[in-house]
């Protein structure tokens, strides 16, 4: 048996070649694949203007680039062969020239496989949308299935005379800090949902300490949680 005969038998899903420390790309490409509400749409994505799929190789603006390459991408692993992403690869280089960058001896970086998804989800947002029906708009594909909405309230906890301030937020994702008090998934869950902060008080003319309480108004099909481990990246969210 050839490879692709030993894969079809055993009925295993096509692989992604290692193009030198891409695995966080091809692992972003694998979890989202999983998705099949996503991946279904992907596959008939059509570019806005054409009659077809194929609008040429290097065409279009980033995200559109971006979009068609995961769908021909999609395409290509049904046949159930490893396939080496090369094209994927040349337009995220393009898009994200951080992900370009080479080391020492010449080969590429490791990359974060988690800042490679939110910017490939936030490429594909931009393209991926559902069909518009009676009444309703053209909405995207991954806000339905992967956005949270929060309801907000900001309260300074220096000041009675400062008034809380309510907003709405979006997020493809929900991120769990982990620290020596965090033992469970459920634990960093819920202190998300209550943050102190410190910014510019407009009353009090000085940086000040606020309370900032989330509340769910809105779970995807696919919750996404990042597990954040390193205090600085905690800090810069």
């Amino acid at each position: 048996m050839d490879e692709s005969e030993l894969q079809s038998a055993m009925k295993l899903p096509a692989g992604l070649t290692n193009l030198g420390n891409t695995c966080y790309m091809n692992a972003t490409v694998q979890c989202l694949k999983t998705v099949p509400e996503f991946r279904d749409a992907l596959k008939q994505y059509i570019r806005t203007g054409t009659s077809s799929g194929m609008a040429g190789l290097g065409m279009g603006d980033a995200a559109t680039q971006i979009t068609e390459a995961m769908r021909d991408l999609y395409k290509a692993m049904e046949r159930g062969q490893n396939f080496p992403p090369l094209v994927l690869l040349q337009v995220l280089h393009n898009a994200f020239p951080r992900f370009a960058e080479r080391g020492e001896q010449g080969g590429y970086q490791q990359q974060d496989a988690n800042e490679c998804w939110v910017e490939l989800l936030g490429m594909i947002k931009q393209k991926l949308m559902s069909k518009p029906s009676e009444g309703q708009a053209a909405a995207s594909i991954v806000d339905q299935y992967f956005g949270l909405d929060f309801e907000t309230e900001t309260k300074c906890v220096e000041s009675e005379e400062e008034p809380v301030v309510k907003s709405t937020e979006k997020f493809l994702q929900y991120s769990c800090y982990i620290d020596k008090e965090v033992k469970y998934l459920a634990t960093g869950l819920t202190n998300r949902l209550q943050e102190n902060i410190t910014k510019k008080s407009p009353v009090l003319d000085r940086d000040a300490e606020y309370v900032k309480t989330l509340k769910v108004s809105r779970l995807p099909g696919y919750f996404t949680v990042q597990m954040m481990r390193f205090q600085y990246k905690q800090k810069d969210a």
